[in-house]
């Protein structure tokens, strides 16, 4: 890229840049204003000023999806890394200010669409703007390449970007790993199509399948670590089979066990509060069948009656 006076100095900004990252991380005004005027020895670097700083980043932006394909394969190649797992995560991140991007900003660009959105997360409805980061990693940690999304993207449609995005780099056969915020029908024959295999956590409460064939087979565990037993259940047949891999801890399952003890002890001091009487306190009957700390244990008769239903104790147990 040319500029008036000559060649533009993105390959001297961008590693100043590099350089300030690793030995002292800080903004881009930061490493311009203090980093390379008071620390920074070189006539090149001194002779940068902010702008180039700036420019040298869109220039990245404008080349990043063939920067980041080469530096996965050159990391692989130096690490002697497999790509055959491919391990995909999303986290979302507040912005400082309190408006959200607008698309008609006048930098807004096919490349850097408007990203500052409020979008679903776990801080409520007066959280920030945010942005949606994933990452795609290697079984070893190393990373394949990142992703910014609006925030207002939802986790379980992102698969669709990996997808279209990693589909040109001639991985050959690799395994997508995903955390159960991926779960979905839409997803997974997505990446029965695309990917090939892939490994998926499971919300055990969401997936019928699981709780009637999975949880009821019976077979042996593994023990494959200190607190882990594992047991495979294949569910169908042919090419539509579905092999789940039932994951026990020990421990787990012992501090559980003890915590709904407890809880059906207040649920039967509860029930024993109300007496014989349970039809003068139908508020306090109702806010028991509606608790979702206790409604899952308790039953009610044609007299409307309440009572510790020990069919569900035994299905929370399992």
């Amino acid at each position: 890229m040319q500029q008036s006076g000559g060649e533009a100095p993105h390959e001297m900004a961008l590693l100043a840049m590099i350089a300030n990252r690793l030995a002292r991380p800080a903004s881009t005004v930061a490493c311009y204003e203090q980093w390379l005027a008071d620390d920074v020895y070189g006539p090149a670097a001194q002779a940068l000023a902010l702008e180039h700083l700036y420019r040298a980043l869109d220039f990245l932006l404008c080349q990043i999806e063939s920067l980041e394909q080469e530096i996965c394969f050159r990391t692989a190649a130096l690490f002697n890394a497999d790509v055959d797992l491919i391990f995909w995560d999303t986290t979302t991140l507040s912005c400082e200010s309190d408006e959200e991007a607008e698309e008609s900003e006048p930098w807004q660009t096919r490349m850097s669409p408007a990203l500052r959105k409020r979008g679903p997360n776990n801080e409520g409805r007066d959280s920030p703007p945010q942005v949606v980061v994933g990452l795609a990693l290697t079984r070893a940690g190393l990373p394949v390449r990142s992703w910014v999304f609006p925030g207002t993207t939802a986790e379980v449609t992102t698969i669709t970007h990996l997808k279209d995005d990693v589909r040109g780099w001639r991985l050959h056969r690799w395994v997508f790993v995903g955390d159960s915020g991926m779960f979905s029908e839409a997803n997974r024959q997505r990446l029965s199509r695309a990917l090939g295999r892939s490994i998926r956590a499971v919300p055990m409460r969401k997936v019928t399948e699981v709780s009637l064939d999975v949880l009821t087979r019976p077979g042996r565990y593994r023990d494959v670590a200190p607190h882990l037993r594992v047991k495979a259940v294949d569910v169908g047949e042919g090419e539509r089979r579905r092999r789940y891999v039932v994951c026990h801890n020990p421990d787990e399952a012992a501090r559980e066990q003890a915590h709904r003890a407890r809880l059906l002890e207040v649920v039967r001091a509860a029930l024993a509060a109300l007496d014989v009487r349970q039809a003068d306190h139908p508020k306090k009957a109702c806010e028991l069948m509606a608790s979702r700390r206790f409604g899952r244990y308790l039953r009610m008769d044609a007299r409307g009656r309440r009572s510790i239903a020990t069919t569900k104790g035994a299905a929370e147990a399992q």
